[in-house]
């Protein structure tokens, strides 16, 4: 009894913990869209989804729901109402479906399908939210919001969610030991599969010629700090990838 009520507690620190770093990441965000700086990638969602991999579904939309309004009220959303409400239906979305997923196929295949199929829900359900909160909150007739899905709102969602799962995917491995207060299992010296060395080489370079389409974008004159963040960012995530990917490549022919 007393072990559950202490596991019960400790779960609630450490929820507590993912909450609080996700409110000071929240702090972090920027465009990924040029033609559409309205729409930002909240760095806020990591953790959150990050909390949903280690805690379960519910409790990882406890920390989102909690972060993002503890943010809201303590800054304001940059966007007012319509900001927040958005955000908290994307991150319900992902949380909910990657969460339930990973907990039933807890692996490095399972933990990929989940994100994969948490992001193409999360970006298809902010379709028909649009089309129905942006009209209430923005003044906007559906007609007017109806072009922007496949120019500005579908693809800023999947390149949202495509950075977000592969960081996720990334960091969680080294994470997960801490959350769970156990030790990490040792390395063993296994190949990594050709396929999956190829997609993330493949993602690095995507990474980088997107990089270089924003500095294309920008120089016509944007020269907001988000943006620049925005660009660095996307920049070295690319890079780091490509490395890590051509490493592995490298690695498995010796």
């Amino acid at each position: 009894m007393q072990t559950n009520v202490n596991s019960r507690t400790l779960k609630l620190v450490k929820m507590a913990l993912m909450i609080a770093v996700a409110v000071i990441f929240s702090f972090i965000h920027f465009p990924i869209l040029p033609a559409a700086p309205f729409l930002e990638f909240e760095v806020s969602d990591i953790p959150i989804l990050i909390a949903a991999f280690a805690f379960g579904p519910i409790p990882g939309l406890v920390v989102a729901l909690i972060s993002i309004l503890l943010h809201d009220l303590l800054m304001g959303p940059a966007s007012g109402p319509y900001g927040m409400i958005m955000h908290i239906i994307a991150a319900a979305v992902l949380v909910l479906i990657s969460g339930f997923l990973y907990q039933k196929f807890k692996s490095k295949k399972g933990a990929i399908i989940s994100l994969i199929v948490g992001g193409l829900c999360m970006a298809g359900v902010m379709v028909p939210a649009n089309l129905v909160v942006t009209p209430l909150f923005m003044g906007l007739p559906v007609s007017a919001v109806i072009p922007m899905l496949p120019t500005v709102i579908i693809p800023f969602n999947l390149i949202k969610v495509a950075i977000l799962c592969v960081v996720v995917f990334y960091l969680y491995k080294g994470i997960s030991p801490i959350l769970h207060g156990v030790k990490a299992a040792p390395e063993t010296k296994k190949r990594e599969p050709l396929g999956a060395a190829v997609i993330r080489t493949i993602i690095g370079v995507g990474l980088v010629v997107y990089f270089a389409y924003l500095v294309f974008a920008l120089s016509g004159g944007a020269t907001l700090t988000k943006d620049t963040i925005g660009v660095i960012t996307i920049l070295v995530a690319g890079i780091v990838i490509i490395i890590t990917g051509v490493v592995s490549l490298v690695k498995r022919k010796k």
